[in-house]
């Protein structure tokens, strides 16, 4: 499997499991927030650890993005740092 789809796949699990979580906060007990903040802090570790296969930088945007990076870096083809083609 790619860099890429990796990224793709853990960027789009942790947005359907963050609305899951928010979800069940709201609606069925307020002790799902703590498992929402879990929730961030592994799937924030998940996304900076894949890397490009070139030249090892991370593919997900510095922390502290806006949405519109972390958009732009989900539709990206091309690594940040060293302009290879992500496949």
């Amino acid at each position: 499997m790619s860099s890429f789809l990796k990224y793709r796949l853990s960027l789009v699990g942790f947005l359907l499991s963050s609305f899951l979580l928010i979800y069940l906060s709201l609606w069925i007990n307020a002790a799902f927030v703590l498992a929402f903040f879990v929730n961030v802090l592994f799937w924030s570790w998940r996304l900076k650890t894949v890397r490009c296969a070139q030249c090892e930088s991370p593919l997900a945007p510095p922390i502290g993005s806006s949405v519109v990076d972390i958009f732009r870096s989900f539709c990206a083809t091309e690594c940040g740092n060293c302009k290879s083609k992500l496949d």
